[in-house]
């Protein structure tokens, strides 16, 4: 058994948040939490993920490290790239902010572009990459965006005026 709980109650002051809630996930098995907004579900997470997490972690390292062996992954460093589902959240926040006023029109162009580099690109699903694909990712992000006249005007603007130009 990965993960097992039993009996769990959190307290917030007078308010009993949590009763006698139980859960247990073995090797290889998915749980999720499903509740209505106030049923606890963020308080079970606070009390008792973290230190699973850790133990998850901790206990699956060794397996782990098999895996990407056996996939071909050795040494070096290695992140998890999100993906095009993750992408499209920053690129609804990117909107979002635009529509609100908080930031420019090239703002989103900027942000767009540094989204897709730290989700890794437009993957279908998430999926351990090297560090070298990140830094390919990168380097065309900075070109493109370097080609780009209102990033020049930026960068002129800063070196002459001490501070950022929304532009």
């Amino acid at each position: 058994m990965l993960l097992c709980v039993e009996n769990l109650h959190v307290h917030y002051g007078g308010i009993h948040a949590l009763r006698g809630v139980s859960v247990s996930v073995g090797q290889g098995e998915i749980v999720t939490i499903i509740g209505a907004n106030g049923a606890g579900k963020t308080s079970f997470a606070n009390e008792y993920l973290p230190a699973a997490q850790e133990r998850y972690i901790y206990l699956n390292a060794d397996e782990s490290a098999r895996r990407l062996a056996a996939g071909g992954l050795s040494g070096g460093a290695l992140d998890v790239a999100a993906g095009k589902d993750m992408l499209a959240s920053v690129k609804i926040e990117v909107y979002s902010m635009q529509q609100g006023g908080y930031i420019s029109a090239y703002d989103g162009t900027v942000a767009t572009r540094l989204g897709h580099v730290l989700c890794g690109g437009e993957l279908s699903e998430p999926a351990w990459m090297d560090e070298q694909y990140f830094l390919d990712l990168e380097r065309e992000a900075t070109l493109s965006l370097a080609g780009n006249q209102k990033t020049q005007e930026r960068v002129m603007y800063m070196l002459q005026a001490g501070k950022p130009l929304r532009n």
